[in-house]
């Protein structure tokens, strides 16, 4: 009788394993920097609007900020 043939060995998954973990430790620093360049436009936005707002603020109320 043949001897079962498995589709991987043991080193062929730990050969690929390995391969992710580096490509996804390499992924890393680069969706930490978009995630950062994301908080930036969103605080960038905010005082945007807040400055929009205090204008509004100002127009309606004769120049005189209250509060």
């Amino acid at each position: 009788m043949l001897a079962k043939k498995y589709p991987f060995s043991l080193i062929e998954l730990l050969v690929v394993i390995t391969v992710i973990s580096i490509l996804v430790a390499m992924l890393l620093p680069a969706l930490q920097s978009a995630r950062a360049k994301a908080h930036s436009a969103a605080c960038l936005n905010n005082m945007k609007q807040a400055f929009l707002a205090i204008g509004l603020y100002t127009d309606e109320s004769e120049g005189v900020i209250t509060g």
